[in-house]
């Protein structure tokens, strides 16, 4: 092979994942012709080669053997491999020192770290066991290496691994240097990076004259860095690049250290070094160079987390910020001191020009004054939206810096504000970290100022809306529309800043202004049709809108040309509230729905005003009726909480008998409300008071007082304003007491019914049964015993047809009454009773209106019951109460559990009777519109007690409570 011919490569695959990789980087490297022995292929080639260990036939390249196998693995070192004397390179994840029996192999490399070639060539120069390599055979002094040499590269491969422990670079640095030094035997050799212009050492051997800093463009040092290639010299006195500091050095190498540096070794004696020492400082300084960059990434990631850390706890500061000038200050001071950045400052956009609003360590003599806002990279920023680096001004043809001491930047947007900006007096000053952590800061600065300018617009949204409603309550005071419509501008105008703003009511389908801002012109407004322009769609559609350009709004009609936005509220279905500006876009929705909240309580007021005007109305008619009604009316008025008669009518003047000159300017109650009247019913006069006072109206039954007495009353009241306490009104008095006597006696009627259709049922049909039976055995056999019991039965029946007829007459109605002594009529009655050895007191005189043959019947049952149940000897008492009159006797009594069911039909202690005696009593009792009630007599007896018809108009349904029973006749 001539040295112009490509290293043949034998790539030998296990699967491994990285094949695939290696394949690719090989396929890809200048000067390698590979071919790939894959493991199917691999099983075939061993079993050919362990016939012959001189030569390779089945795995050979086209033409040739091959230079150098590389394989994947160490499995992949298969017998004919390990047979062969080709050199064998170790392509693997895998560190030289985790390979058993290195010495295997004459070359490592890793699959990503791109140094493979390398290792190939070197390899080839170095391995070969049982002939030249193909490099070593276009060479005149090819030599087969020894032992020593073989432990040598052993050696440099396991200290070179070493490196990636390396945690800072002055720690490479001397690794670096050793393994120079104590592996590759350079007794003088030099490591220097580049600063800013300037060579810079940072290792050297002991022995060696002391290096100084030397310019990056010196020597072969200097073609080195620039060029980026390895130099062999053998006497720098016949080189035309080198250009040595000491005059002892005669031959060297120089290696490119990454972009960073060079590495020299220099000998006293020419032509001191060869290739395969130039390729293994080329080696050393690759794995040098990786780790270097891997340091400086760590490096770099950790002052980068460092940063963020620090700008996180910086930006705390920023979010407690209320205002913005603090905001931004805040913010330049975390961006000098938190990212190390130079001066920085933020401007923000006004009125077209960029304004300085904050700056940090400004530098004397800069200018950075106010720009338009179409300025270099600051507008440039500012418009697309997008940061931007800058690494050199003068190269950069966006810039137009207003300092040439300007020459780097880097520049972030705020959206809606401005530019956050950096500059340095240095070229490269920034990169792209600095770009993301100023982004970074910039984002904090954004959303804490749309934190503080949400709260601003909370606070003055808030103060405005308190003002609004201070404003609003003002409007309830209005006394009319205009006056209402007044005050709605004037509280648009003071409160809601609307400069031009007007109020139009619809009136015959014309919406006509009815109120204008004072400002605005006399021709501000003019009537419009419901159908026309947005005023006419707010008030037809009952929506709010926004005109925020009328050029753009077909259906807009101004008044006035110089109108170019407004909005236009619907004040219910009455009219419509509009403001405008002569700027376009001079409304938003916040203005809506302020301007909403205003109309809300102007429709508030607007529906009190229809509710007035409607009670009014109905005012006025009640008047009108007042006068002609034909039920007592009475006109009143709540003073001092007490209902003063202010007018009546003729008919109340008939009814309760007072004429109007008495009793208007009194309280109604005290002439119509009885004294003793029950405050706990519903319709007590206080009760009903209360509510008349809290302005609501009432229809309600009641009891009143008139010139005939208690009568029963439907009560319509209407007071003359809704809602409002202390208020006056109309009362009228509907006389429903026959209505609701006749509903009673309809009812008694009813029960009696019931009570008949029982006793015909059952009581009845008990006696008629056993007459039928013994008449039936009588005709069969005569039994005169048969008949007596027919008698008894028909004389039972004829007994209990004569309580029948006494409970039907005592069921009776009483239509008419007449003034009775109920003494006289009770000694009377005792007469017409089998009475035995009783006794009756009936002194004294008890006046009652009633029917005299339904009392009398009424006495002769108590009398007959008394005898009855209390015995021959009976003392009867019949006596007079404040409520009406008792009978009470000194027999037994009767039994307190007993004493709700003794009236009850049927009910009976003893005798032969049906038991309706008694309820014949009650009974009668109801058609008189009185009630009875048993208790115990002064003796221990039975004692009935009566509430007349008059006692019991006076005391309601409670007067046949027992409390209410007086205890005279005790």
């Amino acid at each position: 092979m001539t040295p112009s011919s490509p290293v043949r490569v034998l790539l030998v695959t296990t699967d491994s994942p990285h094949d695939a990789t290696v394949e690719s980087s090989l396929a890809d490297a200048s000067g390698i012709s590979v071919r790939t022995l894959r493991p199917g292929d691999a099983a075939a080639s061993s079993t050919a080669a362990a016939s012959s260990t001189s030569s390779v036939s089945s795995p050979s390249m086209e033409g040739d053997d091959a230079d150098c196998v590389v394989v994947t693995s160490p499995e992949a070192l298969s017998p004919f491999v390990a047979a062969s004397s080709l050199p064998v390179v170790l392509c693997s994840p895998l560190t030289q020192t985790a390979v058993d029996a290195p010495e295997r192999f004459d070359g490592y490399a890793a699959p990503e770290a791109g140094d493979l070639v390398g290792q190939i060539r070197w390899a080839i120069r170095t391995a070969g066991d049982g002939r030249p390599s193909a490099l070593a055979r276009s060479t005149s002094d090819a030599r087969r290496p020894s032992d020593d040499h073989r432990a040598r590269i052993v050696r440099f491969h396991e200290r070179t691994a070493t490196l990636i422990g390396a945690s800072t670079p002055e720690e490479l640095y001397e690794w670096t240097h050793a393994i120079a030094e104590e592996v590759l035997a350079f007794d003088n050799c030099y490591l220097g990076v580049v600063e800013g212009d300037t060579f810079v050492p940072v290792a050297a051997s002991e022995q060696s004259p002391a290096h100084r800093p030397l310019p990056v463009d010196h020597g072969v040092m200097g073609a080195t860095y620039r060029t980026g290639q390895s130099f062999l010299v053998d006497d720098f006195h016949d080189s035309d690049v080198a250009d040595p500091i000491y005059d002892t050095y005669r031959s060297g190498i120089s290696v490119p250290f990454g972009d960073v540096g060079v590495f020299q070794a220099l000998a006293a004696e020419p032509a001191a070094f060869d290739e395969v020492e130039l390729e293994l400082a080329e080696l050393l300084m690759r794995y040098a160079a990786e780790t270097l960059s891997r340091i400086r990434s760590e490096t770099e990631l950790r002052r980068s987390r460092r940063k963020v850390a620090r700008l996180h706890e910086a930006t705390a500061d920023l979010v407690g910020c209320t205002n913005e000038s603090g905001l931004y200050q805040r913010a330049v001071d975390a961006a000098a001191e938190v990212l190390d950045l130079d001066t920085c400052y933020v401007r923000s956009v006004e009125n077209g020009r960029f304004v300085v609003r904050a700056v940090s360590n400004p530098t004397p003599g800069w200018d950075i004054d106010d720009v338009p806002v179409d300025h270099g990279v600051t507008g440039q920023t500012y418009l697309s939206g997008e940061s931007t680096l800058v690494s050199e001004m003068d190269a950069d043809d966006r810039t137009d810096p207003t300092s040439d001491a300007y020459r780097s930047a880097l520049s972030v947007p705020i959206p809606d504000v401005g530019v956050f900006q950096a500059l340095s007096g240095s070229p490269n000053a920034f990169d792209d970290h600095d770009l993301e952590f100023a982004e970074t800061l910039v984002s904090y600065v954004t959303a804490t100022r749309s934190r503080i300018r949400s709260e601003r617009a909370v606070r003055e949204r808030r103060e405005t809306i308190t003002r609004l409603h201070d404003g609003t309550a003002r409007l309830t005071s209005a006394h009319s529309r205009d006056e209402l419509y007044d005050g709605v501008v004037t509280v648009a105008e003071e409160i809601l800043q609307f400069d031009t703003c007007y109020v139009a009511e619809e009136e015959a389908d014309y919406l006509i202004p009815r109120a204008m801002s004072s400002e605005a012109p006399a021709d501000g407004a003019r009537p419009m049709h419901v159908s026309e322009g947005v005023a006419g769609r707010t008030f037809t559609t009952g929506e709010s809108q926004i005109i925020r350009a009328v050029e753009e709004t077909p259906e807009a009609r101004p008044a006035r040309p110089e109108y170019r936005s407004g909005i236009s509220v619907p004040i219910g279905n009455v009219g419509v509230f509009q403001a405008v500006s002569s700027g376009p876009e001079a409304f938003d929705e916040a203005d809506v729905e302020l301007a909403e909240l205003l109309i809300a309580h102007v429709t508030e007021v607007l529906s009190t005003f229809s509710a007035e005007e409607e009670l009014r109305a109905e005012r006025d008619r009640l008047s009108a009726l007042f006068e002609n009604v034909p039920d007592a009316a009475v006109a009143y008025e709540f003073v001092d909480g007490e209902p003063i008669v202010r007018r009546v009518n003729s008919a109340f003047e008939e009814v309760f008998g007072y004429d109007a000159d008495v009793i208007v300017g009194e309280n109604v109650d005290e002439y119509i409300v009885a004294d003793d009247a029950d405050a706990g019913d519903p319709s007590s006069a206080p009760r009903l008071n209360q509510q008349l006072q809290d302005g609501e109206s009432l229809r309600c039954e009641c009891r009143r007082l008139t010139a005939d007495g208690p009568r029963e009353f439907l009560l319509h009241v209407v007071p003359l304003a809704i809602g409002e306490t202390n208020v006056a009104g109309y009362a009228i008095y509907t006389d429903i007491t026959e209505r609701t006597r006749r509903e009673k006696r309809l009812a008694r009627q009813n029960e009696q019914l019931e009570e008949f259709a029982h006793i015909v049922s059952h009581d009845l049909r008990n006696p008629l049964s056993v007459a039928v039976g013994h008449l039936s055995l009588a005709r069969e056999t005569g039994s005169e015993e048969s008949f007596e019991a027919v008698e008894r039965s028909l004389g039972r029946m004829d007994d209990l047809i004569d309580d029948l007829l006494s409970l039907a007459r005592a069921g009776r109605t009483v239509d008419e009454r007449t003034p009775l002594d109920a003494a006289t009529v009770a000694r009377s009655a005792w007469r017409s009773v089998e009475t035995a050895d009783a006794t009756l007191d009936a002194d004294g005189s008890i006046p009652v209106d009633a029917n005299e043959s339904r009392l009398r019947g009424l006495f002769e049952n108590l009398f007959r019951n008394a005898v009855e149940h209390a015995g021959e000897s009976v003392s009867v008492t019949v006596g007079p109460t404040e409520e009406g009159f008792f009978v009470a006797d000194d027999g037994p009594g009767v039994d307190p559990e007993d004493r709700e069911r003794v009236f009850e039909q049927g009910f009976s202690t003893g005798g032969d009777g049906i038991g309706v005696g008694l309820h014949i009593v009650r009974t009668i009792a109801e058609a008189h519109d009185w009630s009875v009630t048993v208790c115990e007599s002064h003796e221990g007896g039975a004692c009935f007690h009566f509430v007349t018809d008059e006692a019991n108009e006076m005391r309601g349904d409670d007067s046949t409570d027992p409390d209410h029973i007086s205890t005279e006749f005790d």
